[in-house]
């Protein structure tokens, strides 16, 4: 769940996502004549066999800051789930 609000201005959504998701290296750019937003979002971490097998993204593309929020949102929990199965134990 992430916490974009429907009044945030797309300048203010962005830097909101980049502070929150500051693993993420975050850009918004309009494209084509109708100037259609463009989100996208590229995983700094390194990818590996273990974050692949986990599900975990490197590059991220929605139509919406909305939409880049929840799965960006969603790539954390799988990020988050896959290292504390990796925690050693005690």
């Amino acid at each position: 769940m992430s916490n974009w609000s429907p009044s945030a201005q797309p300048l203010d959504l962005l830097d909101m996502l980049r502070t929150t998701y500051s693993g993420w290296q975050i850009y918004c750019h309009t494209t084509g004549l109708r100037g259609a937003e463009q989100w996208n979002a590229a995983r700094r971490a390194k990818d590996t066999e273990q974050s692949q097998r986990a599900g975990i993204l490197q590059h991220v593309e929605k139509d919406s800051g909305q939409f880049l929020a929840d799965a960006l949102a969603e790539q954390v929990i799988l990020i988050h789930s896959n290292a504390a199965d990796h925690w050693p134990t005690p």
